[in-house]
């Protein structure tokens, strides 16, 4: 297949990791790169592996998808990103596509399915005390989703679940989506799981674990590399332990596929030079996979660093912990001498496990606890007539700390609502037009994205 008649050159591939083949078990891992309809798509997917046959839920996903944007690509690009139900169309359509073609599958693959549920027979009785079996199917398919689209210079790209998609930006190559765990216990999130809860309320398919980009077309991404994450970690460069940018094997890979115009001698290099590597060299021995699109005439010029922020559970002792986490009032001079404050500020906390929430999302507590202090002032001053708490902007900055996003935005965006529920505009301030209007907040962030930081 002869690709030089799109803007980029593309070359996919996937191999069986180590820890599989004792057991037997296929690549759960499937990528694809597809030009059709003047669209170039990469789609990479990760079977879960405590599955032993998410292979199908994997290789489902990147064609499913891959159809898809290639066959409607505008209407999928097109509409103002701004609106809630904007957001919601688009991200409905492609979790359901995923998910409607697996629920196809199970129908038409009886025998897979009885096989799977015989071998895990316990597991499946459990699960219909309270569910029913074909949900229990399709958790077997569960598989990540991470794809990047374009046409005439215009960009689509997301990513449910792990995995790293980067880009040359403008001529800078940059980390642009990767899975934000907030600790090992939450596990990663897969399209069906967001199917799962959006049909108790549509605004999962909104959920932050869903990210969903249309960048500016005024960027210039020259290419992209998708990675599972059997083999994402080794194209970082190592010398620094708290900044991660790709290495220079990453501009390698770039360069051997620009200079393939053919589809199969592209792929034969990328999985005999590069994916066989990562096999051989992945510390967790996973599967991996790769999907690359790269104009033949890339430049990188800069190597983009992405901050990895230091734990400071070491750097706070035990008694500042306790004083913090204890119900009681900071006298000035306290807070001058822990915080570094003024003599006039004064900390009053309730909340003890705020401590322990900065340590388990490894912020700094002094910058937060004075962050609090600001608020305070702000909003609880004798000219701002609010009716705020100390506890409630503490728990605004909780959850503008959970969901990234500006803190003050967030308050000032319940004022608004509040008054707009004085005014009689709406019947409850934390009904359904509270939940779209603090959705819209967080999904700002992806409004002017040019993949800044």
């Amino acid at each position: 297949m002869v690709i030089n008649d799109y803007r980029y050159r593309i070359a996919f591939g996937q191999l069986v990791g180590k820890a599989h083949l004792p057991k037997g078990l296929p690549c759960q891992d499937n990528s694809i790169c597809l030009q059709k309809n003047g669209v170039t798509v990469a789609v990479l997917s990760d079977g879960c592996g405590s599955s032993t046959i998410s292979q199908y839920g994997s290789k489902i996903t990147v064609n499913s998808i891959a159809k898809l944007f290639t066959d409607d690509f505008d209407n999928l690009y097109d509409g103002d990103y701004s609106k809630i139900d904007v957001q919601l169309e688009k991200r409905k359509r492609i979790v359901d596509t995923i998910i409607n073609e697996e629920i196809n599958f199970i129908n038409e693959n009886e025998a897979i399915f009885e096989e799977y549920i015989e071998k895990n027979n316990t597991e499946y009785e459990k699960h219909l005390k309270s569910k029913d079996r074909l949900s229990f199917c399709l958790a077997a398919l569960y598989s990540t989703l991470l794809f990047f689209a374009e046409k005439d210079g215009k960009y689509l790209l997301g990513r449910i679940g792990d995995g790293v998609l980067g880009a040359i930006v403008d001529n800078k190559l940059k980390i642009v989506l990767e899975e934000k765990k907030e600790g090992e216990v939450n596990g990663t999130i897969y399209p069906y799981n967001i199917y799962t809860f959006a049909q108790g309320n549509e605004m999962f398919y909104c959920d932050k674990n869903f990210e969903f980009k249309r960048p500016s077309p005024n960027v210039n991404i020259s290419g992209v590399i998708l990675s599972s994450d059997g083999c994402s970690s080794l194209f970082w460069y190592k010398k620094d332990y708290f900044h991660k940018r790709y290495s220079s094997v990453v501009s390698e890979i770039f360069n051997d596929v620009s200079q393939c115009d053919d589809l199969e001698n592209a792929n034969s290099i990328l999985i005999e030079k590069y994916v066989k590597d990562c096999v051989e060299n992945s510390s967790n021995l996973d599967d991996c996979s790769l999907a690359i699109l790269v104009n033949p005439n890339f430049k990188i010029e800069e190597y983009v660093i992405k901050d990895i922020p230091k734990p400071v559970i070491k750097d706070v002792p035990d008694s500042v912990i306790v004083k913090i986490a204890t119900d009681k009032v900071w006298t000035p001079e306290e807070v001058n001498k822990n915080l570094g404050l003024s003599d006039e500020d004064e900390f009053y906390i309730k909340e003890a496990g705020f401590a322990e929430f900065c340590i388990k999302y490894s912020l700094n507590y002094e910058d937060y606890l004075i962050l609090y202090l600001n608020l305070k002032k702000k909003y609880l001053s004798s000219d701002n007539d609010t009716d705020l708490s100390e506890d409630k902007i503490l728990n605004f900055l909780i959850t503008a700390i959970r969901e990234k996003v500006d803190v003050y935005k967030l308050i000032d965006l319940d004022i608004e609502l509040l008054n707009l529920c004085e005014n009689g505009e709406i019947e409850n301030y934390e009904s359904k037009n509270y939940d779209e209007l603090y959705l819209n907040l967080v999904l700002s962030n992806d409004k002017d994205i040019g993949f800044e930081e």
